[in-house]
């Protein structure tokens, strides 16, 4: 008691001539010293122990120094009982400024959590989000970048720009999956023709063009699964070969090509379709119209 008396007097006599307050000071160096005479205790019974050098020698350090790591986190709790208080405030304090100040890294890193955990999407994944289209490249901790496609051309090819975006933005907006589950995806393509247009051979003709397409003709081969049942999505297609509907619009007549291909292909398809097209238009067999 004199001894912790004495370290107390030297302490405060500290805190006078530092002009530094007392009430942290004691705590803190009352922890340093418990630390110093556990390690000390610590090391005569490692030396004690090195003689022997044995199995049983090992675990007996081991066991040792668990119960001397257990003393000092009690005896730490002993000596900041009475200052606990003021320090959670603290802690509190920092943590809540903390969280203001890093909200959104906060919000991005668990979000990130979520598409790990969810999986909305993966790595090769062709996405939109936000009306940004691309391919996924990398999931990051705060962030996932993809390859933008389209832009400014009306494609479904990458322009080469990467975009990081923040995961948070999947849990504020919806996303767009072109290849979850089901790898394909339905595509359009508008033919208009005039009115006195001979609708049965134009869709005859518009038939044969999209059903010798090699990568369309894969698909329907291929005989791609039309339903997807699982506990949480249910979805199906009745049809997986291409379709032609007909339509009137303002005087002239849209024939609607739809057809089933992977999403990454549609732009080599599309070329096809449209170089046969024109070259019935050259043949002046379909009248087409002005797409202005």
């Amino acid at each position: 008691m004199i001894f912790m008396k004495q370290i107390k007097q030297i302490i405060n006599f500290f805190s006078i001539i530092t002009n530094i307050n007392y009430i942290y000071i004691y705590p803190f160096f009352m922890s340093l010293f418990i630390l110093f005479i556990s390690r000390i205790f610590l090391l005569i019974v490692k030396y004690i122990l090195s003689f022997f050098n044995n199995k049983t020698s090992f675990i007996l350090y081991k066991k040792v120094s668990l119960i001397i790591n257990i003393f000092y986190i009690i005896s730490l709790f002993i000596v900041w009982d009475s200052y606990l208080n003021n320090f959670i405030t603290l802690i509190s304090f920092i943590s809540a400024t903390l969280t203001l100040a890093l909200k959104d890294i906060i919000f991005n890193y668990f979000s990130g959590l979520y598409i790990k955990l969810k999986k909305p999407f993966n790595i090769d994944d062709r996405i939109e989000i936000n009306n940004i289209k691309g391919d996924v490249v990398a999931i990051n901790s705060l962030d996932f970048e993809i390859i933008e496609i389209g832009d400014y051309i009306n494609s479904d090819q990458s322009t080469g720009k990467i975009i990081n975006i923040p995961n948070s933005l999947v849990l504020l907006e919806p996303v767009k999956n072109y290849n979850k589950n089901f790898k394909y995806i339905w595509y359009e393509i508008v033919v208009k023709t005039s009115l006195d247009s001979d609708v049965q051979f134009v869709r005859k003709q518009l038939y044969e063009i999209i059903n010798n397409n090699d990568l369309v003709k894969n698909v329907t081969n291929n005989k791609p699964s039309i339903k997807y049942f699982t506990l949480n999505e249910r979805f199906y297609f009745n049809k997986t070969s291409p379709f032609i509907y007909i339509k009137v619009v303002d005087s002239h007549i849209e024939f609607y090509v739809r057809y089933l291909i992977y999403p990454k292909k549609n732009r080599i398809v599309e070329d096809y379709f449209w170089t046969k097209v024109l070259e019935l238009y050259k043949d002046k067999k379909i009248n087409l119209l002005n797409y202005n």
